[in-house]
């Protein structure tokens, strides 16, 4: 399983690297381990009241194209990773990537259970499930301690 998690993640970064932004982040959404959608952050002209388009968004967005003609409760078994990558003289280390409250309410809006995020050359399973519908979904367990935690 950590290896599945540690390619999810480079693919992740891969997409990150394709990222014209400062802060650079990229995303990949997995059914049944495989990668069913990919996205990164990118600039949007088209929207004035926003610079960009979020690696989670980005890869909802292609998701959501791909929904209709899957089966209603596929969406269960999808897992989401998220990285944020440093700059080239750091030789691109893993940045904290913890998805935006925006973001959070897409996420959860399309019902994807199980997140993942980077931390500062760590990756963490951000948050157990939606389905148990905790208000504030957060990387901690009750002990204060993560989740779940690979390192990518």
């Amino acid at each position: 399983m950590r290896l599945r998690h540690e390619y999810y993640c480079q693919v992740a970064h891969d997409m990150a690297l394709k990222s014209c932004m400062n802060q650079k982040h990229g995303c990949v959404i997995v059914y049944n381990n495989e990668i069913i959608a990919q996205g990164m952050n990118r600039k949007y002209d088209a929207m004035k009241e926003v610079d960009s388009i979020h690696a989670e968004v980005n890869a909802i967005n292609q998701l959501r194209k791909i929904m209709h003609k899957k089966d209603k409760n596929f969406i269960q078994k999808c897992k989401l990773y998220v990285v944020r990558i440093g700059t080239p003289n750091m030789d691109y280390p893993l940045k904290d990537s913890k998805p935006c409250s925006h973001c959070t309410k897409v996420i959860e809006s399309v019902g994807i259970p199980e997140v993942y995020y980077s931390t500062n050359d760590d990756f963490y399973k951000a948050y157990d499930t939606y389905v148990k519908r905790r208000p504030n979904p957060s990387l901690f367990t009750a002990n204060g301690r993560p989740t779940s935690c690979v390192v990518c």
